[in-house]
């Protein structure tokens, strides 16, 4: 999935009828033409369809990108209008499109696709790249997910009606990541070259004679390595590690670096297509091992596997996220991957959610989570760094004076009578602890933003995390803090007064994680103003941590079909997504454990699934068979 901010040409009637009056730079406009993309809003065009809508971008060089999963942010006129999403590029010719347009470049998903009605000024040091200052020239640039993030929480700011659209955008992107290829290379002979690789961010191979790009086969290719390549064998492999290098590695695919035959050197994504020997933008064009792909590097830490085998001797070879000898490794690089993006997303936003069916480890992931920023490293344990760190859980009867600040009893100083008293409660408690870890240069008016943001970073944290949020009233729990949630560090009123102060503070360096089961109905409603505070990220059930002899497939069967649709066994009313069983149901050390589990914890879940209405009467049979 690429992100992407294109340039689009002004049209004063909201890109929404023909126009030839914009002043544009491209030259079919100023020659008195159609700009394409003055329709690229009209979404009851009887071009468009019910799922899709077309538009346009004019680009000086077309973007690499592919598939349909791409994110598109229009810019115009120094502001962001509208966004698509699920957006794939080519030539599209929809029937019944103006005479006026030979073809549109776009095609996004029209549901999840808006104009702004209020555009957002545009701003490069929250909208941009480190170190992108303007949109590139060539129409376009590439941003991360939390420049686009901080695109959707402004324009829902102004914006309130894109609410619900905006939220399944960001359900978009924080789906389950998609399934990969491993790929285990060696950087140079005994990795000569692996610290040119890990510095500049690639991996290399050699036989610098050989275009891949040349060849539409691996034989041919062969054919040509033989010819090249004095003392090759005519049953030589290494045609194939090149095929597989140039043709079938592919974005977002895994790479391992190996040294030897047991040392793992480093671990990375695929960022890029293959560069070859002649490729005037390769990086090592003036180096040995000319054969590049871009790496993103997620560690570079070295790792032995000879506990548990040995790595053949070849340059690349394809393995399977199961091999015993990296499945452990590659697990835990991954968990690591997740857990950073879902850290970095709480460090921008400050306050998350983690919701989904029961039973998907949400509150383990804020546990690890929680670690990870305090600690640095992955771990369920909180009971070491609880200075830093409380864990409470929600209750329908919950209220303010429980976790901000009440009134409370206590005896008297003669000891014969009771006193009122307000106190701090865990969530001010925290507060001023965070507080107090902040030196006061950050709250001098006189101290740049950016020298804040280097106190904070080297402050200490404090994150709470609160199990089953929605289970309270949020609104009538949080008060006046559903304010100081979105402006931290400004001091709001609060109804009751400690210590003849009734300010209470929120700082940056405090963080909220929550837990929310959306599988359950009694829980109470989270409104808009709520909701806009929070990230919402989706943890959903993983049949990958499953044991295959578990009974996991069976009983999602009743959710969810093989191809993905809702099965017949549940009502209508649900998402799949809200209410499937999660897989820590499916985990035990031994087979007896998972037979209690599955009696005693999953069957009896099922039929209450059938009591509340969750699944159809029809599934009694299906259960029966389970």
């Amino acid at each position: 999935m690429k992100i992407l901010i294109v340039n689009i040409a002004w049209i004063d009637n909201g890109w929404q009828e023909l126009d030839n009056k914009t002043i544009s730079g491209h030259k079919h406009v100023k020659d008195g033409g159609i700009a394409h993309e003055s329709v690229n809003f009209k979404f009851n065009g009887e071009w468009n369809t019910n799922n899709n809508i077309y538009g346009f971008c004019q680009f000086t060089n077309e973007p690499s990108v592919n598939g349909n999963d791409n994110i598109v942010v229009f810019y115009s006129d120094k502001k962001i209008v509208g966004v698509y999403t699920n957006v794939e590029f080519g030539k599209f010719k929809p029937e019944n499109r103006p005479k006026e347009i030979e073809y549109f470049n776009m095609k996004a998903n029209k549901v999840l696709s808006f104009k702004l009605n209020t555009y957002l000024n545009f701003s490069p040091k929250k909208y941009l790249p480190k170190g992108k200052q303007r949109i590139g020239q060539t129409g376009f640039t590439y941003i991360e997910q939390l420049q686009l993030l901080n695109i959707l929480d402004d324009t829902c700011t102004l914006n309130s009606n894109l609410f619900i659209n905006i939220q399944k955008i960001i359900k978009l992107l924080t789906l389950k990541d998609k399934d990969m290829n491993i790929w285990v290379i060696a950087p140079g002979e005994e990795a000569s070259i692996w610290d040119d690789c890990k510095e500049n961010g690639y991996i290399a191979i050699g036989w610098d004679k050989i275009n891949i790009k040349d060849y539409s086969s691996s034989e041919g290719l062969k054919d040509a390595l033989i010819k090249s390549y004095e003392g090759i064998e005519t049953n030589t492999r290494k045609h194939n590690y090149l095929w597989n290098f140039g043709k079938n590695i592919q974005k977002s695919d895994i790479i391992i670096a190996r040294k030897g035959k047991t040392k793992i050197i480093g671990i990375g994504e695929v960022i890029s297509d293959y560069f070859s020997p002649q490729d005037e933008d390769n990086p090592r064009k003036d180096e040995e091992y000319k054969h590049v792909r871009k790496i993103n590097w997620l560690d570079t830490s070295e790792y032995d596997i000879s506990q548990k085998g040995e790595f053949a001797i070849q340059t690349v070879a394809k393995l399977n996220i199961y091999d015993e000898r990296i499945s452990s490794y590659i697990q835990n690089t991954l968990l690591k991957k997740q857990i950073t993006e879902k850290t970095d997303l709480l460090e921008y936003q400050k306050q998350i959610i983690l919701q989904g069916p029961p039973g998907t480890g949400k509150t383990r992931l804020a546990k690890q989570m929680a670690n990870f920023i305090i600690k640095g490293k992955i771990d369920t344990n909180i009971d070491n760094i609880t200075d830093q760190v409380k864990l409470i859980q929600f209750h329908p009867s919950y209220s303010y004076e429980d976790f901000v600040r009440g009134i409370v009893a206590k005896p008297n100083d003669d000891g014969n009578g009771i006193m009122y008293k307000a106190e701090n409660k865990i969530l001010v408690q925290m507060a001023k602890k965070a507080q107090d870890a902040l030196s006061e240069e950050y709250y001098k008016a006189e101290t740049s933003n950016e020298r804040k943001n280097e106190i904070l970073k080297e402050a200490k944290k404090y994150i709470l995390i609160i199990d089953e949020i929605n289970r309270a009233n949020l609104s009538s729990v949080l008060g006046e803090l559903i304010y100081a949630l979105e402006y931290r560090d400004e001091a709001v009123e609060s109804m009751y007064e400690v210590e003849e102060n009734r300010k209470i503070v929120l700082p940056s360096n405090l963080y909220i994680i929550g837990t929310m089961n959306t599988a359950d109905r009694s829980t109470g409603y989270i409104d808009y103003a709520i909701r806009r505070r929070f990230t919402f990220i989706n943890i959903l059930p993983d049949g990958d941590v499953v044991n295959s002899n578990s009974k996991f497939s069976g009983v999602q069967k009743l959710f969810k079909k093989e191809d993905g649709t809702k099965a017949d066994t549940l009502s209508v009313e649900f998402n799949p997504d809200d209410v499937m069983l999660g897989h820590s149901y499916f985990i035990a050390e031994n087979d007896e454990e998972l037979e209690n589990k599955f009696k005693y914890q999953v069957i009896p879940l099922l039929k209450e699934y059938i009591k509340d209405g969750i699944l159809n009467e029809t599934a009694k049979n299906e259960i029966e068979k389970l």
